[in-house]
């Protein structure tokens, strides 16, 4: 499994904080026989106690300062580069992931028998239309070819029927299935200035969601 596909995965994870408590446990004392051994017997357990007790609660703190050395490494962690592709477009071109190199991208991966993708077009033509005279981001549409259950055909009658004017790609498996591993649609992804997975979206998103996405990558 790729890095990419592997961060697909895990990227939703919450990585949970262990508390560490410290239990202590004072010693027994042996039965009392004179007045002055009993003074001196718990003067010296008391001593013994408050010396362990110092030495935990300082273990304790280096092993918090520890953890969170560790977390604070674990966000700076570089993410993995997304392998380049090339997919052929509705407009007869060939467009290449690299050719938007310095800007963030937005891929969108859907096809026209999925209701949830259906439902936010309306969103993803709106950042369309927003991105179209900036030099910041870009927006690509993904159709999933499958051959059978959507065919070129199926997405362009759609594309025109809703009147929408942005151009999509014909992704047949080469990277939605090969690259991110994604077995289900809608499903967003935003790729940093550096070509980077940055974040996404598993399931229908809005303009809102991807605008913020895009302002954190860049």
């Amino acid at each position: 499994m790729s890095k990419v596909r592997k961060s697909m995965v895990n990227f939703m994870l919450v990585v949970a904080v262990l508390l560490l408590s410290v239990g202590i446990t004072a010693c027994g004392k042996a039965e009392k026989n004179q007045t002055g051994n009993n003074t001196a017997e718990e003067n010296s357990t008391e001593e013994e106690s408050n010396t362990n007790e110092d030495s935990d609660n300082t273990q304790s703190e280096k092993e918090g300062e520890d953890t969170k050395t560790s977390e604070e490494k674990g966000t700076n962690e570089e993410k993995p580069l997304v392998p380049d592709f090339t997919l052929q477009s509705s407009e007869g071109e060939e467009v290449t992931l690299s050719d938007y190199a310095g800007k963030v991208v937005v891929l969108n991966f859907w096809a026209s028998w999925c209701p949830p993708c259906k439902e936010e077009m309306p969103e993803f033509q709106k950042l369309y239309d927003e991105l179209a005279e900036s030099e910041d981001a870009v927006l690509l549409m993904l159709n999933q070819t499958d051959g059978q259950r959507e065919t070129e055909k199926k997405a362009n009658n759609y594309i025109e029927e809703e009147g929408l004017t942005f151009p999509i790609l014909y992704d047949t498996g080469e990277v939605g299935g090969s690259i991110f591993g994604i077995n289900s649609i809608p499903t967003t992804v935003v790729i940093d200035r550096e070509g980077r997975l940055s974040d996404y979206v598993l399931g229908r998103t809005e303009y809102s969601k991807v605008a913020q996405m895009i302002e954190e990558a860049k």
